[in-house]
């Protein structure tokens, strides 16, 4: 009997050191967790504090490359150009570590002065393009275009390769086939079939200045 009541207390008492070391595991974990955690948000924010960075602001007019990201690019189509012209070779790691260190969303589209002569097929390349990248782009002379009242499509056409604005078949083909909600496309629908109008927006275009990017696409 006694024999029997010592083996209960020694299984409880094992379960008690399992339980407590459950408990000490457990705390570790959370502990570890946290430590590393902040280690990780802490190394973010200095990468991320590039302010006084400098980088790239003095580059040699003769060294000078310029990269042109177009609206709606996303992270994965940048590194593609960067690899296409050259600057990286890993697209995938380019992606990934701009997510890591906290330049996914802040590209800025438009023209970006980078060195040609410099490697930056590294992760501190990487990090500088990025830095270069996210920065206010470099400006281009825009160009005021004035369409009179009464122009027709045709004129605005004109007017508008007269500016230096490229004008190509897309232009056409989303003037007369291209799908809009707008409620009055309705009626020039309509008046398309009916009166052998050219395009929808014939009889629509404001007449105004218009400031344009010839570059833009």
């Amino acid at each position: 009997m006694d024999k029997k009541k010592n083996l209960l207390a020694l299984e409880r008492t094992f379960d008690v050191i399992r339980f407590i070391i459950t408990i000490l595991v457990i705390l570790s974990l959370v502990y570890l967790g946290v430590h590393f955690f902040r280690k990780g948000y802490d190394f973010v924010l200095k990468r991320n504090e590039v302010k006084d960075m400098e980088i790239a602001i003095n580059i040699s007019p003769s060294n000078e490359y310029e990269v042109k990201i177009p609206w709606g690019y996303s992270t994965d189509d940048i590194a593609a150009m960067l690899k296409d012209e050259g600057f990286i070779d890993n697209v995938f790691l380019f992606s990934i570590w701009s997510k890591f260190i906290g330049y996914e969303g802040k590209y800025t589209a438009g023209v970006h002065i980078v060195d040609k002569t410099e490697n930056y097929n590294t992760l501190d390349g990487y990090e500088k393009l990025m830095y270069i990248l996210s920065r206010n782009p470099k400006k281009k002379p825009d160009v005021k275009v004035f369409i009179p009242e009464g122009s027709t499509w045709h004129q605005t056409e004109k007017i508008l390769i007269n500016a230096g604005i490229p004008i190509d078949d897309a232009f056409w083909e989303v003037a007369k086939n291209y799908k809009y909600d707008y409620e009055f496309m309705k009626y020039t629908l309509e008046d398309m079939k009916d009166k052998d109008r050219s395009n929808m927006f014939e009889g629509y275009l404001f007449p105004d200045t218009y400031i344009m990017d010839p570059e833009a696409s």
